[in-house]
């Protein structure tokens, strides 16, 4: 299951990522950016990447 939330801190937005499986969950957070598709964009790149290095792929 994967689950996206976007929040307005301080002028920015900041996102993020949780995914979940049959034995793990990871979550991932976007830095402060100026709009909310740039926020979530951030935030599941970052999470591709964790993902990649948790299957042993960089």
């Amino acid at each position: 299951m994967v689950n996206y939330s976007v929040s307005a801190p301080d002028g920015g937005y900041l996102a993020k990522v949780t995914v979940g499986g049959m034995d793990f969950d990871s979550s991932c957070f976007s830095e402060l950016l100026s709009t909310p598709e740039e926020a979530t964009d951030s935030a599941a790149a970052l999470m591709i990447a964790q993902l990649r290095a948790m299957a042993g792929h960089t």
